[in-house]
């Protein structure tokens, strides 16, 4: 287990000649962008550098996560809906889930004929039944302190899962005074505030599969640790480095903690770490800002049979130089050229 560079998970994992379990999560929570887009050939790259025939990805599309960020209000009075039964605003997909899934399968189908390794794709909605992964759950919420050292802005007592209502499939967001997600002996105290739902306070056992988990991000990477197959290595986009909360440490540091808890230490996989992409107006790349490249524009620009193997390359070359952080004048330069403008 640790944070390693490219050449390092290359010298560990390349001479081994045993199959590399490479893991990579995506959450749909917009147009995909360069950003995306770089961590997915990031994967790509690390596999065939380790060796396509002894290489495969997992990629896990987060499609029950909280729309934080989002412009059309989806989150309103501590109740949302989640990506997976939202509408897709472009109508070219039932869902907007759908539509990203899409645009993901599309990117490394046109990187298979560069790099020819395996892509399975899962939903969270789906892993997220499996009994394996609800202990994980268990395991999380009942290690003292764990919660609070995750986000600490939490009010004690108060969980970061969101069981969906079963009626009307949205949850709790945790933003109403007074009322919070609790857990005790194996279950979780949770309300619905949606005005036209007839479900109001309700509660689930963790166990039961019929109700959907919503879990935040820093807890569904445990799916790593405890579903086969086990990642041997994670790859998370360059945010991951980011400090967040109160006790001012990494994402990552946050997340390793939990892979660690979840399977008792057992199996936690390396991690990779990939750059930081920045826009024109100078923050990074983001959904929630709209300022990133959007796939379709990409595609578009650099071709839809040349545009993914073009990015794997731009994406292997600043990496490979050690790039941490990629300024949108590099951006220009190296993969969109002279002709390209925002």
């Amino acid at each position: 287990m640790g944070i390693y560079s490219l050449s390092q998970l290359v010298d560990r994992h390349g001479q081994a000649g045993t199959e590399v379990n490479i893991s990579l999560g995506v959450r749909p929570s917009g147009t995909v962008h360069l950003g995306n887009l770089i961590t997915l050939a990031l994967a790509q790259g690390l596999a065939r550098k380790i060796g396509p025939h002894q290489s495969k990805i997992n990629l896990t599309i987060c499609d029950l996560d909280l729309p934080e960020g989002l412009d059309w209000k989806t989150i309103r009075e501590g109740y949302a809906k989640h990506y997976r039964d939202l509408p897709d605003p472009t109508k070219c997909h039932r869902t907007l889930s759908e539509h990203s899934t899409a645009e993901i399968t599309d990117f490394y189908d046109s990187l298979a004929k560069d790099v020819n390794v395996p892509v399975e794709i899962r939903k969270l909605s789906e892993i997220q039944r499996d009994p394996l992964f609800r202990e994980g759950i268990k395991r999380v919420l009942e290690t003292p302190g764990l919660v609070s050292f995750l986000i600490p802005h939490l009010a004690p007592g108060t969980v970061p899962v969101y069981p969906l209502c079963p009626e009307c499939k949205g949850s709790y967001t945790g933003s109403v005074k007074g009322k919070r997600n609790s857990y005790e002996n194996g279950r979780i105290s949770t309300f619905c505030n949606n005005d036209e739902c007839s479900v109001k306070d309700f509660d689930v056992d963790i166990m039961d599969p019929s109700i959907d988990l919503s879990v935040h991000m820093f807890i569904d990477p445990l799916r790593d640790s405890l579903l086969q197959p086990y990642a041997d290595i994670h790859v998370f986009g360059g945010d991951y480095n980011e400090q967040h909360g109160a006790n001012k440490l990494s994402k990552i540091e946050k997340i390793l903690r939990v892979m660690n808890v979840a399977s008792n230490g057992e199996r936690v996989p390396d991690v990779l770490i990939g750059p930081t992409i920045y826009a024109r107006d100078g923050k990074k790349m983001s959904k929630s800002c709209a300022n990133g490249l959007d796939v379709k524009r990409l595609r578009d620009f650099l071709g839809p049979e040349e545009y993914a193997g073009k990015i794997l390359k731009f994406t292997m070359d600043l990496v490979g130089e050690g790039y941490n952080n990629i300024d949108y004048p590099q951006v220009v330069e190296k993969l969109l050229g002279s002709g390209f403008s925002q």
